[in-house]
């Protein structure tokens, strides 16, 4: 593509990547690590700009975590923080992106059972369900980690939490979610 175009399509490569990364998963490849370690270095291979680089991990970070790679997904989001994610994303996308990079970075730290990291993320984790920028289907997904992630790492609203998880499983039908739900229990 590159070759082609002589430019990056950074969503088109994440997706390229993530597809590759479920087909390996799913087929218990023997390849599925070295190709993780491939992509984890992409970026850099690739010379990727700043923008182009957190697109593409934000996105490979949130399929590491899916198949519970989440120690390779803290390594790929552990360069950033919110400021710099700020200075390089607000200039080209809308909150959304960000969004997806916060529930991404603290389903990282839970599924690495480093609770007390995550739930200072997710006590400071502020969402606009209302954000018109917010389109169904990202709105869904990330509504869908929100309520996992506050249902491990908010013991108040624990059971509220789960019942909203159930609805919006059911109205998505991403069932699929139930195994990475219990994968996650610490």
């Amino acid at each position: 593509m590159k070759k082609e175009f002589e430019n990056h399509y950074i969503f088109a490569i994440s997706r390229y990547s993530v597809a590759k990364l479920f087909i390996l998963f799913s087929q218990n490849s023997d390849v599925l690590n070295d190709f993780i370690e491939e992509q984890m270095q992409l970026a850099i291979k690739e010379n990727f700009d700043h923008l182009q680089t957190i697109v593409f991990k934000v996105h490979f970070a949130d399929a590491l975590n899916v198949i519970g790679k989440y120690k390779q997904a803290e390594e790929l989001l552990d360069s950033y923080n919110e400021d710099n994610f700020d200075s390089i994303w607000i200039m080209y996308y809308p909150e959304k992106y960000k969004y997806l990079f916060s529930v991404t970075k603290i389903m990282s730290l839970l599924g690495l059972c480093k609770i007390r990291e995550a739930t200072h993320y997710f006590n400071d984790f502020k969402i606009n369900w209302k954000d018109r920028h917010l389109t169904f289907d990202i709105a869904s997904y990330i509504r869908i980690q929100y309520f996992t992630l506050g249902y491990f790492l908010d013991e108040v609203n624990k059971k509220s939490y789960l019942q909203n998880l159930q609805k919006e499983i059911e109205i998505s039908a991403f069932k699929r979610w139930n195994q990475i739900f219990e994968r996650l229990k610490c």
